[in-house]
């Protein structure tokens, strides 16, 4: 599934289903920039999505990422934040340049 501001689609397996894509909506996206930009002026943490929920979205997109870029069929171990796949793992953090490190959590 790719999903951005010109809408979004569903590219299936080679060969499973046709592609289905969706038109976009500008206006929701720019009603979403606008409330955004809101909450940061007025320093309001009641955006109209949750940081848990953002942080989903991330996870999910870069999983399916992970999954495009090894080309295989992964599973994903969420309480040990990692793949059946050795590749998939390495490319779940990215290797930072002396003196830069990973965030620790």
């Amino acid at each position: 599934m790719v999903i951005n501001r010109e809408g979004w689609e569903v590219i299936p397996e080679k060969n499973k289903a046709e592609p289905v894509k969706g038109e976009p909506d500008y206006q929701d996206h720019k009603k979403h920039v606008a409330r955004f930009i809101e909450c940061v002026k007025k320093r309001d943490f009641q955006t109209a999505c949750t940081i848990e929920n953002g942080s989903l979205c991330a996870k999910y997109a870069h999983l399916g990422n992970i999954s495009a870029r090894t080309g295989a069929t992964l599973m994903y171990d969420d309480n040990k934040k990692s793949f059946n796949n050795d590749k998939a793992d390495r490319l779940i953090k990215p290797d930072y340049r002396e003196p830069w490190k990973f965030p620790k959590a």
